[in-house]
């Protein structure tokens, strides 16, 4: 709840949005249908914020309902549709301009901002992967290349019913429990009789599949519909109360959830906000570059900052490229760097050092990206790596593809491609400059 996940944000809005429903449904003019009306769209509101598309498809069951309502003379109209259109023109008009500002189209998330250009994976099952775009950074590679295209193929395995099973599993653990989960089950079939739990039912199985088609899945994906969850196990309990053993059964479910072990706290975190804390006690501005090992988690990370990144006291940043590191630096020159080290026990603060290469390298992308800097001009790369050999004193005429690489790493601070397929003899055989760059000039 109180992560940076956030699930509790559309937990809210889809108990707003079930809750005024229920009101604005079965009360309808015996109470301030006024009042119910801005509750109902303010839950949406919230959904449309958090978790758009499945804060879309909760929401849809009760606004074509509540509509039907409205429509058939049940509910006062003008009071319902001016309340409910108030506060969503408000809304829609901020998120617009939010989105404008921030994609320069008002009607671009960012969020699909984003996905377009850093990730691959698609976000539905029946979606193709999208052209890999040039990573910045090798833990972002990792998390998207394979991470995500990992959580993809397992989405589509055994034409997506894999991908179910998993998903059913997690969710069902997390919102209802392996105790609860048998009074729902058992009594399903007389909640189904109910016309009102049979919405309820609906609702949840329009809402489950809409999930079985997303490619990753969590509990805060499913967080719109956590008060249904809450709701349907509480009505199955009342069914469960009318039997003639219902109240020992009722009994043992109790004690089985009352017994159930907690999952152990997630810990991530702790140390970056021990780290944060020292530096936020020293006195100046601050720069962390930091450096993860080949073996970091990619979900465990430290980089990320507060909105206004040049007024905040500590910027975090990962380690790049010499040239973009240097950049960096130069635009941060008001602030102390530091080095942070998070994948050694315990994680190390120390003072960066502008002249160490990164470690490991920067992984290789193809010559003359833009967005690298140090490979952003293959002719001062061929002179770089032939001056830093030649400065090693080595005979060049010897050099194979794997010494070439060497001296590659050597002068740009960038991981060498394999050099498989270098030269039609063997590796250790010497090549010339021309017929390395030249190969190295066609990795992709």
């Amino acid at each position: 709840m109180n992560s940076y996940y956030g699930g509790a944000v559309p937990a809210i809005g889809g108990a707003l949005v079930m809750g005024a429903w229920a009101r604005l449904s079965f009360r309808g003019r015996r109470t301030a249908p006024a009042r119910h009306a801005v509750l109902f769209a303010a839950g949406l509101a919230i959904l449309a914020n958090s978790r758009p598309y499945e804060g879309l498809v909760f929401s849809l069951p009760f606004v074509v309902t509540l509509l039907i309502a409205v429509l058939r003379g049940r509910l006062p109209r003008a009071t319902v549709l001016v309340s409910v259109a108030l506060v969503l023109v408000i809304t829609g008009a901020a998120m617009t301009y939010y989105f404008s500002r921030v994609t320069g189209d008002p009607l671009r998330l960012p969020y699909s901002l984003y996905r377009d250009t850093s990730s691959e994976a698609p976000h539905f099952i029946w979606q193709i992967p999208r052209q890999p775009p040039v990573y910045h950074h090798r833990v972002t590679r990792h998390f998207h290349r394979y991470r995500e295209m990992a959580a993809y193929d397992l989405a589509r395995a055994n034409h997506g019913l894999d991908g179910v099973w998993e998903k059913t599993k997690d969710y069902s653990r997390f919102f209802i429990g392996p105790f609860l989960v048998i009074p729902l089950l058992v009594t399903l079939p007389w909640m189904w009789r109910n016309p009102r739990t049979r919405f309820l039912l609906f609702v949840a199985a329009l809402f489950a599949a809409a999930l079985a088609v997303e490619v990753w899945h969590s509990p805060h994906y499913a967080a719109p519909a956590t008060g249904l969850a809450m709701l349907l196990s509480v009505q199955a309990l009342r069914q469960l109360r009318l039997w003639k053993q219902g109240r020992f059964l009722i009994g043992l479910v109790i004690a089985g959830v009352v017994v159930t072990p907690l999952p152990p706290p997630d810990l991530h975190g702790v140390e970056r906000a021990q780290v944060l804390d020292r530096l936020r006690a020293m006195p100046g501005a601050h720069l962390v570059i930091v450096r993860y090992t080949l073996r970091h988690d990619p979900g465990d990370e430290w980089v990320y900052n507060d909105a206004e990144i040049d007024k905040s006291k500590v910027v975090w940043a990962r380690e790049m490229d010499p040239g973009s590191n240097r950049t960096l630096l130069r635009y941060f020159a008001n602030r102390q760097p530091w080095l942070v080290e998070p994948d050694l026990s315990p994680p190390r603060l120390s003072p960066y050092d502008p002249n160490s290469p990164p470690d490991p390298p920067f992984q290789f992308v193809r010559l003359g990206v833009e967005a690298i800097e140090v490979l952003r001009h293959p002719n001062e790369v061929k002179r770089t790596v032939l001056a830093k050999a030649a400065a090693a004193g080595v005979d060049l005429e010897r050099l194979n593809c794997d010494q070439w690489n060497y001296y590659f790493t050597a002068a740009t601070g960038v991981e060498p491609p394999d050099a498989s397929g270098c030269s039609i003899r063997q590796r250790t055989d010497p090549v010339s400059y021309d017929h390395w760059f030249a190969w190295l000039w066609r990795q992709r």
